[in-house]
């Protein structure tokens, strides 16, 4: 709150877990802090340039405070600006957009990658040599989906699971300066501009904007059909997929959950046509990958 009793600003901290009380303290904490934070806020900008011409506790001894700007500039363009992750590793992007980090496009690894003792016990030799004879009949990508939706069934005693490969597009347009000269296509996490993209009002065709391919089922047959498109590119925008469930039962599969698996790294790709009266050219954002559903007849209640 302002001293004149105005409110400006909304300081929240969540918890992980659910509480069912509230300690005192704690509500005291919240309000010491947004105080200071207001105290801050209402600091003169040139005091607190004088505070930090003063203070030499960051600085080496006889390094004037320009000098030290000037590198923490240059590091930062040559890092990037340092974003949050539930892990120790610190994660930069270069962009200037502010975003989150998005989630690497390519597989996911986990702890037993490496461990050679977690990888010995699951499965035993005869287990092991047996599987190897089994993917070494398999010659294409159908089949591979067919064979990991049987075993993701019996795994998850799911009554339906399907593997679908989803492309998506979106239309944006950028100033003709920002785009490489020369190029039709580039990584859009390679862009050095994207803060720059604004997204087209346009309205795509359907055909443009999204297109699927059932890859392999386990249950009944499946196609998918326009209706679902937009449930699949929430799944497959989102990180960890989506969760369905219908307690009404008004469907055959009423609980389920769609998730990806796979990225392909996206692509800022310049539309052919260009409007000569216009210092903007249109880039499609396309983006692809695969995502795998697993379906229940029963619902969660």
């Amino acid at each position: 709150m302002s001293p004149k009793g105005e409110p400006v600003g909304v300081l929240a901290v969540f918890d992980t877990y659910a509480r069912h009380t509230r300690q005192e303290s704690l509500v005291n904490d919240l309000h010491s802090a947004a105080r200071e934070i207001m105290g801050i806020l209402q600091t003169p900008y040139e005091k607190i340039l004088e505070e930090r011409k003063n203070s030499q506790d960051s600085i080496k001894p006889g390094k004037p405070t320009n000098e030290v700007d000037e590198e923490l500039k240059q590091l930062s363009l040559k890092l990037g600006r340092a974003t949050s992750k539930a892990c120790a590793m610190t994660v930069f992007e270069k962009d200037g957009s502010g975003n989150p980090y998005s989630q690497n496009h390519h597989f996911a690894s986990n702890a037993g990658d490496d461990n050679e003792d977690i990888k010995n016990n699951c499965l035993d030799e005869k287990q092991r040599k047996s599987l190897i004879r089994m993917l070494r009949r398999i010659g294409s990508l159908r089949p591979a989906a067919e064979m990991l939706c049987e075993s993701l069934a019996a795994s998850f005693k799911a009554d339906f699971v399907f593997i679908v490969e989803i492309r998506s597009a979106e239309l944006y347009s950028v100033a003709a300066e920002y785009f490489p000269k020369g190029h039709n296509k580039v990584d859009s996490e390679m862009f050095k501009h994207a803060n720059k993209l604004v997204k087209s009002k346009r309205v795509m065709e359907e055909t443009d904007r999204v297109s699927t391919r059932v890859l392999g089922t386990y249950g009944c047959t499946y196609s998918t059909i326009k209706s679902d498109h937009d449930f699949l590119i929430k799944a497959f925008s989102s990180d960890f997929g989506l969760q369905y469930n219908n307690p009404k039962h008004s469907t055959r599969f009423n609980s389920g959950c769609v998730m990806p698996f796979y990225r392909y790294n996206s692509k800022l790709v310049k539309k052919s046509s260009r409007n000569p009266d216009s210092n903007n050219i249109e880039l499609y954002l396309r983006a692809g990958g695969y995502l795998v559903g697993v379906m229940n007849e029963y619902s969660i209640i």
